[in-house]
C-alpha cells in the first residue's frame, strides 16, 4: 500500500495563471509559498510549491485568489520527467489539488474562508 497525500497552508506568490488543455479542459497553475526555519533557527525560509487546480475549482481560484492570498491545499504530488532543450532529463514536481480552502479575503470576495472542492481527478483526464 502507498499513500500520496499532501496538505499545505501558504500564500500565493502571484495571481493564478489560466491554462486550457488541448482537449479544452480548464486548469490554473499557482505558486504557493510555505515557511520553515533555517537550520540555525534564525530566519524563516520560503519553500515554493507548484499547484494545479482543474475545472470549476480552477475557475474559482482564478475568480477569487490574488497574489498574497492565503490558501490551504489538499492534494497529491506528481513529478513529470521531460527532456530539456539540451537533451538532458528534467523533472517538474507539482501538487494536483483535490481541495483548496480560501483562508483570506480579497477585494473581489466579501466572504470569509471559502472551501472549494471538486470530484476526484481521474488520472486519465490529466494530459501528462
Amino acid at each position: 500500500m502507498s499513500i500520496n497525500s499532501v496538505t499545505l497552508v501558504g500564500r500565493l506568490g502571484a495571481h493564478p495563471e489560466r491554462r486550457v488543455t488541448s482537449s479544452g479542459k480548464n486548469l490554473c497553475k499557482m505558486s504557493v509559498a510555505t515557511d520553515f526555519w533555517d537550520k540555525q533557527q534564525q530566519a524563516k525560509v520560503a519553500e515554493w510549491h507548484n499547484v494545479v487546480a482543474w475545472d470549476q475549482q480552477a475557475e474559482n481560484c482564478l475568480k477569487y485568489l490574488d497574489k498574497g492570498s492565503q490558501v490551504a491545499v489538499e492534494g497529491s504530488i506528481r513529478t513529470r520527467r521531460f527532456d530539456g532543450q539540451d537533451g538532458k532529463p528534467r523533472y517538474w514536481t507539482e501538487i494536483i489539488a483535490r481541495r483548496i480552502t480560501f483562508l483570506s479575503k480579497n477585494e473581489r470576495s466579501s466572504a470569509g474562508a471559502l472551501d472549494v472542492a471538486m470530484a476526484p481527478v481521474n488520472d486519465e483526464d490529466i494530459p501528462f
